[in-house]
């Protein structure tokens, strides 16, 4: 009788309404109803992944999830990223080095003329630098001058590379 008195309640209760009185998300339900399970499909799957990781270390999810597709395999891209975040499999993204200023020319240095000066309020000392940015029509020089004691931007222009 209390078995079927429960089982009846359950029809009557959605997932929704039973987080509500748990007070928790349907999320966290949800989640905590799948913790630590690894259906067979994605053993299988991490088994496969794991293979192509080891032949082809560089890869991340979507370029094996693209080799997965090549050999046949219907695969979802999220399934595999997920697996892969679960595991720690994901690739580490190595960061490009690019120089930009060259050291290394003939042109005049130009000494620190403020090395040795003790900045003690604002207006007293003002610095300047310069670079160039990249945009969509082409490079332009940025030309900054900064207040030393505040560290606040004075001025500021763009100048066209041409």
């Amino acid at each position: 009788m209390t078995y079927r008195l429960i089982r009846d309640e359950k029809k009557l209760l959605t997932v929704r309404g039973r987080c509500r009185i748990a007070g928790v998300s349907v999320s966290a339900y949800y989640r905590w109803l799948g913790e630590g399970y690894v259906g067979k499909e994605d053993g299988e799957l991490l088994k496969k992944i794991l293979a192509k990781i080891g032949e082809f270390a560089g890869y991340g999810s979507r370029r094996v999830t693209e080799e997965h597709k090549k050999q046949g395999m219907h695969v979802n891209k999220k399934r595999v990223q997920a697996l892969m975040q679960k595991h720690h499999l994901q690739r580490k993204q190595r960061r490009r080095y690019v120089r930009t200023t060259d050291s290394k020319h003939g042109l005049p240095v130009y000494a620190n003329l403020v090395k040795d000066v003790k900045v003690e309020r604002s207006d007293q000392v003002w610095v300047s630098d310069i670079t160039y940015v990249r945009l969509m029509q082409g490079f332009v020089y940025l030309a900054v001058i900064l207040d030393l004691f505040s560290r606040k931007v004075v001025g500021w222009a763009f100048i066209p590379c041409y």
